[in-house]
């Protein structure tokens, strides 16, 4: 496994992918038995986020999961789900 990108910024990444998470968990955690589309949105900005991140640095994985992610919450978005 090979991760890319200059390795000072992986740093910076970690501390936003961990607040990103932390938002996310938040929402979650807050919305207890309905989500609206303001949470949807705030956990879309985040999965958007983290999407960008793992890209530069090729962490596959947190990509493609970002990717699969971001188009269920646009599904949702768009009340198809």
């Amino acid at each position: 496994y090979t991760i890319s990108g200059e390795a000072d910024l992986m740093s910076e990444f970690i501390a936003e992918a961990e607040e990103h998470l932390g938002n996310v968990e938040s929402v979650i955690l807050d919305a207890e038995s309905s989500v609206s589309a303001e949470h949807i949105d705030t956990i879309f900005r985040a999965v958007h986020s983290l999407k960008g991140g793992s890209a530069y640095f090729t962490l596959q994985e947190i990509t493609k999961t970002s990717h699969i992610l971001e188009n269920l919450l646009s599904e949702a978005r768009e009340g198809k789900r």
